[in-house]
């Protein structure tokens, strides 16, 4: 599912979540807690699509103490796109 959403994100923005040409920003802003947010104002302009964008931030949380398990993901994926039917 992961693959799938970060795919989608792909698709729909015409390039991959977090793309940097300059390796040390893009190791920043993944790996640091005091980075810019992982999904920038930018990308969710790109995504155009607010439930994508919203569902990539609740899954993709640097801290893994509060990171959502995958059931949690799982269960939040249904919620925001019960579309899928994938239950």
């Amino acid at each position: 599912m992961l693959v799938l959403t970060l795919w989608r994100g792909a698709v729909a923005t015409g390039t991959f979540l977090f793309d940097d040409s300059d390796f040390s920003r893009f190791f920043a802003r993944v790996c640091t807690e005091d980075g810019e947010p992982l999904v920038t104002a930018h990308d969710r302009e790109k995504l155009g699509d607010a439930r994508l964008a919203n569902f990539l931030e609740f899954m993709l949380v640097r801290d893994p103490a509060i990171r959502p398990s995958a059931a949690s993901v799982l269960q939040h994926f249904d919620a925001t796109f019960p579309e899928t039917g994938s239950s």
